[in-house]
């Protein structure tokens, strides 16, 4: 009871609140005007249950900020659109519209370069899954050049090894036994 005593005498000690806008129809947002000991203005925002709310319906009422919010949309009404209002909308739209297209461009030659990535034999009769699925889930043309390069390296190396008679192709059966921590913690036996 003593804090709200206290908090209900407080004394607004800042810039000076002259007038406040409702920003939403829900009375839940006001744009506060605020005039400086200089007499220079800024405006700032509050929201409902805040501090700066509280200073402010201090000062005014919620029928002063009605009447200041339709006495500011009858001004703006009265003043008609900025010069440049419409050009300023469709430069900002023909912006966006350019970005988005620029973004479905980038998505297309991302989605061209994958299908055309697999075209390669190489890469298409590739066993090796993992690589495979990088370059389906890649991001850029750049990780899908520098897969495709692993994967041609891969298929010229194994090549090369079994026309050296070098390449192994049975698979390694091991015969484990114990439990999953002794099979995990099981060192390598060097094979010299």
């Amino acid at each position: 009871m003593a804090e709200e005593a206290i908090e209900s005498t407080e004394q607004w000690t800042h810039d000076t609140m002259i007038e406040g806008l409702w920003r939403t129809g829900e009375k839940e947002e006001v744009s506060i005007l605020f005039e400086r000991k200089d007499k220079s203005r800024y405006s700032g925002q509050a929201v409902k249950g805040s501090r700066e709310w509280k200073d402010f319906f201090f000062k005014f009422t919620e029928d002063q900020v009605d009447a200041f919010t339709d006495a500011h949309r009858a001004q703006r009404e009265a003043r008609g659109p900025r010069p440049n209002q419409q050009k300023e909308i469709k430069k900002r739209e023909d912006k966006q519209a350019a970005e988005r297209k620029k973004a479905a461009d980038e998505l297309e030659t991302l989605f061209r370069a994958k299908l055309e990535a697999f075209e390669i034999p190489e890469v298409r009769d590739s066993e090796n899954r993992e690589l495979r699925s990088r370059i389906r889930k890649s991001k850029s043309l750049t990780e899908i050049s520098a897969l495709i390069a692993s994967l041609i390296t891969l298929s010229i190396i194994r090549v090369t090894l079994k026309a050296d008679d070098l390449l192994d192709e049975t698979p390694e059966v091991k015969e484990t036994s114990g439990t999953i921590e002794e099979v995990a913690n099981e060192v390598p036996k060097d094979e010299n």
